[in-house]
């Protein structure tokens, strides 16, 4: 949502995101919905969406092409 931190209204934050979820499903990749909550609120939530196996590299480009200032990535560590 809010591509490059401008904010954009409802309908147009929700159809970036159907872009983006059906570009994930075109790649194959298994996603869930989710919500971005900022820390110390002033921020309305915004829906995010968690992608599993995608690799950090390809997390950035993605999120570029989308318009994002930042992505959050991570791995599980067995121990």
């Amino acid at each position: 949502w809010n591509p490059g931190s401008k904010l954009l209204d409802a309908a147009a934050n929700a159809a970036a995101q159907a872009r983006l979820q059906e570009w994930l499903s075109g790649k194959g990749y298994r996603w869930l919905p989710g919500e971005n909550l900022a820390d110390m609120g002033g921020w309305v939530a915004e829906p995010t969406t968690l992608v599993f196996g995608m690799v950090a590299a390809d997390a950035r480009s993605c999120g570029w092409h989308f318009g994002q200032v930042a992505v959050v990535t991570g791995a599980v560590q067995m121990a």
